[in-house]
C-alpha cells in the first residue's frame, strides 16, 4: 500500500521519538561508561607521566655515557 517498512514497526517509532521504557537502563549504561573511561584516562595519564620520567632518566644516562 506504499507504507515503508520502518513505519510498520512501532518499536522503530518509539526509538526515533526517544520514549522507550529502558531509558533508565541507557542512562545507567552511560554513567558506567563514563566512570570506566574516566578511570582508564587517569591510569593512562599516570602511565604517561611515569614513561616521561623514565625517558628523562634515559636521556641523562646517554649524556653521561657519551662523555
Amino acid at each position: 500500500m506504499g507504507i515503508s517498512s520502518p513505519l510498520k514497526n512501532p518499536e522503530i517509532w518509539r526509538y526515533r521519538r526517544g520514549d522507550f521504557a529502558d531509558r533508565r537502563l541507557i542512562d545507567r549504561d552511560k554513567d558506567a561508561l563514563i566512570a570506566r573511561l574516566t578511570s582508564e584516562n587517569a591510569a593512562l595519564k599516570k602511565e604517561n607521566e611515569e614513561l616521561g620520567m623514565e625517558r628523562d632518566v634515559l636521556k641523562r644516562c646517554m649524556v653521561l655515557w657519551v662523555k
